[in-house]
């Protein structure tokens, strides 16, 4: 008896604190500022006609070379 009257009151409890957060505010929420100018320019085609092209190898200043002795997966790694 006493389970099912305190299961009442709880869910009063949760309903009313749950209806309370449904009230409208229409204040707005924020001051509208005004309006600033950007730059902005036109960007266009580069001309090619004076390119040149080289051929490279892309490599990485530093490396770490990692192995395990389990297999599995990384779920996270603190540094």
């Amino acid at each position: 008896m006493y389970r099912h009257i305190s299961g009442i009151l709880l869910w009063l409890a949760v309903s009313t604190l749950c209806m309370t957060g449904c009230e409208q505010d229409n204040a707005p929420l924020t001051e509208e500022k005004p309006l600033r100018p950007v730059r902005t320019m036109v960007v266009s085609v580069a001309d090619t006609t004076n390119s040149h092209e080289f051929t490279a190898v892309v490599d990485a200043a530093r490396k770490a070379d990692l192995s395990f002795k389990i297999s599995g997966e990384i779920i996270t790694m603190n540094i």
